[in-house]
């Protein structure tokens, strides 16, 4: 399948997601959700996992094209794609299964602080890197490839 557009359309009509319905869900508007499926935009990362867990497929599946829709994959084949803090964390939280109220709640920050770093806007502080990479499975120079913020 050729294309975030395509791949989306596929899994809305394997899901019977209307665009209505899955901008409430994600948090976007309708058009907005009209906009990915035609290729006028794509969406920001924390958009992007909100739409793979919606969607019950794989988030670098959604995104990329890698694998198929439901592979779990237990390494991080393209990582040339990872070229920020986000878009890893974002990864990993896919990967391991957890949304952001979970990993919120695991690391005993708010969901908002959580949203902050998977939208790039913050980096978390460096006292957070040991649980985030425990929780996540991920080794600290894997995730910090891109910048930490001083305490």
């Amino acid at each position: 399948m050729e294309g975030f557009s395509a791949r989306l359309k596929w899994a809305m009509d394997k899901r019977g997601e209307s665009q209505l319905s899955l901008s409430g869900k994600v948090r976007v508007s309708q058009p907005q959700i009209y906009h990915y499926l035609i290729g006028k935009s794509t969406p920001r990362p924390l958009v992007r996992q909100r739409l793979a867990y919606e969607l019950n497929v794989h988030y670098l599946w959604l995104i990329w094209g890698e694998g198929g829709p439901k592979v779990k994959m237990k390494r991080f084949p393209i990582e040339e794609f990872w070229t920020s803090l986000s878009e890893r964390l974002i990864f990993a939280l896919w990967n391991n299964g957890y949304n952001v109220p979970e990993f919120s709640k695991e690391l005993k920050v708010s969901s908002t602080t959580v949203q902050y770093w998977l939208e790039g806007e913050r980096s978390p502080k460096k006292e957070f890197i040991p649980s985030i990479c425990q929780l996540l499975n991920v080794e600290p120079e894997w995730l910090l490839q891109a910048g930490v913020q001083s305490t």
